[in-house]
C-alpha cells in the first residue's frame, strides 16, 4: 500500500503530539505532585506506607517510561515516513496505547500511593 509522503508525514506528527501530550501528565506527577508530597509526609513524622515509599523513592521512572515509548516510535516512524503501511499504522496504535496505559496505571498508583498515609493517620485508631 503506496501512499502520498505527505500524508503519511501527518499521520506521524499527530501520532507524535499524541504521544507527547501523553507523556505530559506522567511528568507533570513526577515533577511537581510528588515532591509536594515529599515534603507533606517529611511533616508527618509517621512511618508512611510501603507502596509510598518505594513510590516515592523510584518515582523517576514516571520520566524514564514515557520517554522510551514515545522516542521508540518517534526513531521507527522517522526511519520510515515515506510510506504509510500497515507497520506505521500497526506502531502508532501500539505507541499510543501503551501511552494510555501506562498513564491509567501511574495516574491510579499516584492516587493510591500519595493518599494512602493520609487516610492512614486519618483513621480512627
Amino acid at each position: 500500500m503506496q501512499s502520498n509522503p505527505v500524508k503519511a508525514k501527518k499521520f506521524i506528527v499527530i501520532t507524535g503530539v499524541i504521544n507527547t501530550l501523553l507523556a505530559a501528565l506522567p511528568l507533570v506527577i513526577a515533577v511537581i505532585v510528588i515532591p509536594m508530597f515529599k515534603e507533606l509526609f517529611e511533616g508527618f513524622g509517621a512511618d508512611l506506607p510501603l507502596v509510598t515509599t518505594l513510590y516515592i523513592r523510584w518515582h523517576f521512572l514516571l520520566i524514564i517510561l514515557p520517554i522510551l515509548v514515545a522516542s521508540f516510535y518517534r526513531f521507527y516512524a522517522l526511519k520510515n515516513f515515506l510510506v504509510l503501511n500497515w507497520k506505521i499504522i500497526f506502531c502508532s496504535v501500539l505507541s499510543i496505547h501503551l501511552m494510555l496505559c501506562m498513564v491509567f496505571a501511574f495516574v491510579g498508583l499516584s492516587i493510591n500511593a500519595m493518599y494512602s498515609p493520609i487516610f492512614e493517620l486519618g483513621a480512627p485508631q
